[in-house]
C-alpha cells in the first residue's frame, strides 16, 4: 500500500482518493478481462476505465455489457 504510506506522511487520510486504472479489454480472452478487473477491485480500486481496442467487435457496447460487465457485477467486484 504505496499510496497509503505516502498520504500518512503528508497527513493526507487516502479514504479522500478515488483508486482508479485503466486496463485494455483482450476480445479475445473476456475470462482474463474479468479476472484482472476483480483482482483490481480485491485491491481497492474503485474505478476501472476498460479501453477498447480497434477494430470494435460488432455490437461491441452490447459485448461489453454482457461479457465483461455483468458478470464482474455478479461477482461482487
Amino acid at each position: 500500500r504505496v499510496l497509503d504510506a505516502h498520504c500518512a506522511a503528508i497527513g493526507r487520510d487516502p479514504a479522500e482518493i478515488t483508486r482508479s486504472a485503466q486496463i485494455i479489454v483482450d476480445y479475445a480472452d473476456p475470462a482474463t478481462t474479468r479476472a484482472h478487473v476483480c483482482a483490481l477491485a480485491a485491491a481497492g480500486i474503485r474505478h476501472v476505465v476498460l479501453a477498447l481496442p480497434r477494430p470494435y467487435p460488432e455490437k461491441a457496447a452490447r459485448w461489453l455489457v454482457d461479457e465483461i460487465v455483468t458478470p464482474v457485477r455478479e461477482n461482487g467486484a
